[in-house]
């Protein structure tokens, strides 16, 4: 009766909780389980505090470092704007346009370290507020003109309501949208179809041939890349980053993948 009241007072707590168990029964065993037990509570709980401290100071110096760098970036960008404005030839003004991209790859990067470690905060909460998609899509979908441009491919939209209102946040949504529709460009042939079914978006693209082989399970893990020695540039946190938004804001996101069509659907808060 005694080891039952013990197991209903572990299985009772809850986790991170200070519980120590006891007995009334003074016997020399019974004692001596409930101080190993609460010896074993003990090392648990300052593991526990151990791992969110750890955690606490690596998003405290991923932050530093993102705003560390930044700086020498938004210097060597403004270095890159003089030289483009001097009298240089075709061949080093091409060179000049390399070094501008890589310094937006990186800054991207930055921001998306920044923003993951800011939604690994249990206390962040966006600002929703009820709003159109409709526009929100069209605008990120025009920042990548150039991007489609080049695939030689245009995106195409079906919506059986435009006017489709969803409780959101502004810049969230756009930040889904701008990581799904670059996630289909960088890992798919270029076509990207979005339809609009009641409260789902499903955006729908064919992947590349080396693309095929991806675990739709494992999809939106941070860092995930199935192939780890081919890689685009990104962080493998543009996936992640949507589904933790989207959490955020009360929704959903889930992916599924046919052969060479992968589809990556999200469902707004009603």
């Amino acid at each position: 009766c005694q080891i039952n009241e013990i197991a209903g007072q572990l299985e009772d707590a809850p986790q991170g909780s200070n519980l120590r168990t006891w007995t009334d029964v003074r016997s020399k065993s019974f004692l001596r389980l409930c101080r190993a037990v609460n010896a074993r509570l003990d090392r648990e709980s300052d593991l526990t505090k151990e791992s969110r401290k750890a955690q606490k100071e690596l998003k405290y110096t991923i932050s530093a470092v993102s705003h560390d760098i930044r700086t020498p970036l938004t210097g060597a960008s403004g270095y890159l704007q003089l030289l483009e404005q001097s009298e240089i030839n075709e061949k080093e003004r091409q060179y000049v346009q390399i070094v501008k991209q890589r310094l937006d790859d990186v800054e991207q990067l930055l921001d998306e370290l920044f923003l993951y470690t800011k939604l690994c905060n249990e206390t962040y909460e966006p600002e929703c507020a009820p709003m159109e998609v409709f526009p929100v899509l069209c605008e990120s979908l025009a920042g990548f003109y150039e991007a489609f441009e080049k695939k030689g491919t245009y995106p195409e939209l079906d919506f059986e309501q435009e006017s489709l209102r969803a409780v959101v946040s502004a810049d969230c949504l756009k930040r889904i949208f701008r990581n799904l529709i670059n996630n289909a460009i960088i890992h798919g042939t270029g076509d990207l179809k979005i339809i609009q079914t009641g409260e789902r978006l499903i955006f729908i693209n064919h992947l590349t041939d080396n693309e095929t082989d991806i675990d739709e399970e494992r999809l939106f893990e941070r860092f995930y890349r199935h192939d780890p020695a081919r890689h685009h540039g990104g962080t493998g946190l543009g996936l992640t980053i949507v589904r933790e938004l989207m959490e955020k804001m009360g929704g959903k996101v889930k992916a599924e993948i046919n052969g060479k069509k992968i589809k990556i659907i999200l469902t707004f808060k009603k």
